[in-house]
């Protein structure tokens, strides 16, 4: 199927299989194997524990942090993500305040499966006096990195429902020229992407 796609956006958008390869970050097939199922993005445990470290100094920051990203664990799990995605809920439910501190945030989560982990945290932050404001830029480079990889997966649903309108009866003019808009667009991204990364090394 991935060889009919590619095969079918490289034709609409007057590329090169390659070319659609490399702007979508597809690795060639080898041995004509068939690869891997893609798997969803999910945050990485360094950055859930970036996030939290942010929140717990100033649990104000979880207002800004977007829900729906955050990896698929639910309030009531365990572990660092189930404590990030309890303190955004009851943030965004309105069960705590911007002017909640590191002290309500372990008195109102004391008794469930999130209290050692935000007290480990908060004793972690007090002993080291971490500076705030490189917590700040740490936070915001985290939530860039969510927002990238939100408008990635938006491009990159977009080419596969062309790709697939392409296979089965064709592309307009305006489509096609989308489909072009799309994968530069995606390039671009990736370029951007190492950059930055390139800059915080």
């Amino acid at each position: 199927l991935r060889v009919q796609l590619v095969k079918a956006v490289a034709e609409a958008a007057a590329m090169a299989q390659a070319e659609v390869e490399t702007a979508c970050g597809l690795k060639p097939m080898a041995g004509g194997r068939p690869p891997l199922p893609r798997q969803p993005r999910i945050l990485e445990i360094s950055q859930v524990r970036t996030l939290l470290r942010a929140v717990i100094q100033q649990p104000a920051r979880a207002a800004r942090i977007p829900l729906e990203r955050l990896p698929t664990g639910r309030p009531e799990g365990r572990g660092e993500s189930g404590a990030l995605h309890a303190i955004v809920t009851a943030m965004d439910l309105g069960e705590l305040s911007a002017n909640s501190s590191a002290g309500i945030l372990d008195e109102f989560f004391r008794g469930t499966p999130h209290q050692k982990v935000i007290a480990a945290i908060s004793a972690m932050l007090s002993e080291t006096g971490e500076d705030d404001s490189a917590l700040e830029q740490e936070f915001n480079d985290a939530i860039d990195r969510m927002r990238h990889e939100e408008v990635v997966e938006a491009i990159d649903g977009e080419i596969e429902a062309l790709g697939v309108k392409s296979r089965i009866g064709g592309l307009a003019a305006a489509d096609g020229q989308r489909l072009r808009e799309l994968l530069s667009k995606k390039e671009d991204m990736k370029k951007k992407a190492r950059k930055d990364e390139e800059f915080r090394i």
